[in-house]
């Protein structure tokens, strides 16, 4: 389960290109917990996540992106982006500029069903970190 919870942690750091609050990091422990047990996706898929391999881009891998953002609170259940919650939380422990460059940037990636726009969010954020 720590692995699930680090590739979580990894996710919203990379996403707000920064750093993430000691409180952000035990919500995300708790929603990984929670959507590994909905979604019901492979250890090793999350893992590959982390670092960077979007080769597993299953329908699992996908909803596992859904199901956390959700529970973060960063995307409704149709997959679209809140992006003030986005903004707001993020920017507690970043640059706002740099969280609103990223979003802007990441936002724009649509998927066929709400769980692959999730997915293309998290690869956009991650392949986009630097911003």
């Amino acid at each position: 389960m720590k692995a699930f919870a680090l590739f979580v942690c990894v996710a919203i750091a990379v996403a707000s290109a920064g750093t993430i609050t000691d409180e952000q990091k035990q919500k995300a422990k708790e929603h990984a917990a929670h959507c590994v047990k909905e979604v019901g996706v492979p250890p090793e898929t999350p893992m590959k996540l982390q670092k960077g391999d979007f080769s597993a881009n299953d329908e699992k891998t996908q909803c596992f992106a859904k199901c956390f953002l959700e529970k973060a609170g960063f995307m409704d259940s149709h997959g679209n982006l809140n992006d003030d919650v986005i903004v707001a939380k993020l920017s507690q422990a970043n640059d706002e500029s740099k969280v609103k460059a990223l979003l802007a940037k990441c936002k724009q990636e649509k998927g066929n069903t709400a769980c692959e726009t999730a997915y293309k969010v998290y690869q956009c954020a991650y392949t986009n970190k630097a911003l």
